[in-house]
Formats: structure tokens, sequence, C-alpha cells
């Protein structure tokens, strides 16, 4: 239900958010899932020093990274994957 109060471009991000996540996307990078949070915040560990430091989430990280550096960090970025022929892929390109 959450889906049909968004507007659909926010829907569309939110999918093109989860393709680069998912394991053709996010996991060739990372071995790491994305489960780092529990119900009471983010697991921890005790590092060298001794401090006790949340662990990173690895996953949410590199895809929001990858969507920078593609440049859809925004629904209304998304806009060019529904431009007619691929026009707007030029400015993705890699290389």
């Amino acid at each position: 239900m959450d889906a049909l109060a968004r507007p659909p471009l926010a829907n569309d991000h939110l999918a093109f958010m989860r393709v680069l996540r998912e394991p053709r996307g996010c996991r060739r990078w990372c071995v790491e899932d994305g489960s780092t949070e529990t119900k009471t915040g983010p697991a921890t560990y005790t590092n060298k020093a001794g401090k006790v430091v949340p662990l990173r989430n690895l996953a949410d990280e590199l895809t929001q990274a990858a969507a920078e550096q593609l440049g859809f960090t925004t629904p209304r970025a998304c806009c060019v994957l529904q431009a007619p022929s691929g026009r707007g892929f030029r400015r993705a390109r890699v290389g």
C-alpha cells in the first residue's frame, strides 16, 4: 500500500536503487549483505583500542556511491530511464 501512496517517479527511483543493490549489482562489490541493523540499533564490535564501534552497512554505502556516480540520486534523475531510445544514457557512460 505504501507504493500506491508514493508518486510513480519515487517508485521508479526505489526500483532502480533495488536493482543496483541486488546480487548482480552490489554483491559483486562487497560480501556484506546489509543486515547490520538489529532491534536495538546497529550491531557493534570492540576495536583494538577497546572502543565499541557500530558495523558499517557496506551494501547501503556502495549502492549510494554507485547511484551518485551514475547521477541517479533523486527520483527526478530517473526520468532519463524513460527517455525515448535511450538518449539519456549518454551521460551515464563509463569510460
